[in-house]
C-alpha cells in the first residue's frame, strides 16, 4: 500500500480507479450511485485512528470530489442541543441518491458544490443558532467555502466537469 493523499492508504489500482472515475465527469454519477451500498473494502485513512473505507464511501468521495463538508466544525450547539456537521452523505440522503445523480449528471462540479453549500446553509438556519455571533460565524464559513469552490474550479477548469 502507498499513501497517495496525506492520510489515505490505498493500492495503486484503487487510486487509478478513483482518478479514472473522477475524470469521467458527472455523467457517470447515475452508474456510481448504484454502488452506494457496496460494503467491500476500498482503502484506509487516518483520522485520529485508522479507519477502513468501503466501496460505497469511495463512491461518495468521487461524487463530492473530496469536498465532504464545508461547515468547519465537527459539532455545534443549537437551541435544541448539539448537532453534528452537515456532510455530503446527509445531503445525498435528503436528495435521494438516484434522483440527485440524474440532476447532477448535467451539472458542473462547481454547481454541485454550490448546491451542497446552499442546502447546508438552509439546514443550518433550520437548526437555529445560540446567538447572533454564532449565526454570523457559521454563515461566514459557508460564504468562505463558496468563494473557495469558485476559485478552485476556475483555477482547474478540467476538474469542473
Amino acid at each position: 500500500m502507498s499513501a497517495t493523499f496525506a492520510d489515505r492508504y490505498s493500492t495503486p489500482e484503487v487510486e487509478a480507479a478513483l482518478k479514472g472515475l473522477k475524470a469521467m465527469g458527472t455523467s457517470v454519477f447515475p452508474h456510481l450511485v448504484k454502488h452506494m451500498r457496496d460494503d467491500r473494502y476500498s482503502y484506509s485513512f487516518v483520522s485520529a485512528a485508522w479507519l477502513n473505507c468501503s466501496v460505497a464511501e469511495a463512491v461518495v468521495e468521487v461524487l463530492c470530489d473530496g469536498e465532504y463538508m464545508h461547515s468547519g466544525y465537527k459539532g455545534r450547539d443549537t437551541p435544541k442541543g448539539t448537532e453534528p456537521y452537515l456532510s455530503f452523505d446527509a445531503y445525498l440522503k435528503v436528495r435521494t441518491p438516484e434522483a440527485w445523480a440524474e440532476w447532477a449528471m448535467t451539472r458542473t462540479r462547481l454547481e454541485i458544490q454550490l448546491d451542497f453549500i446552499d442546502w447546508s446553509v438552509e439546514e443550518e438556519n433550520k437548526r437555529g443558532y445560540t446567538d447572533e455571533n454564532q449565526r454570523k460565524h457559521v454563515l461566514e464559513r459557508y460564504e468562505e467555502a463558496r468563494q473557495s469552490m469558485k476559485e478552485h474550479y476556475s483555477a482547474t477548469p478540467e476538474a469542473n466537469r
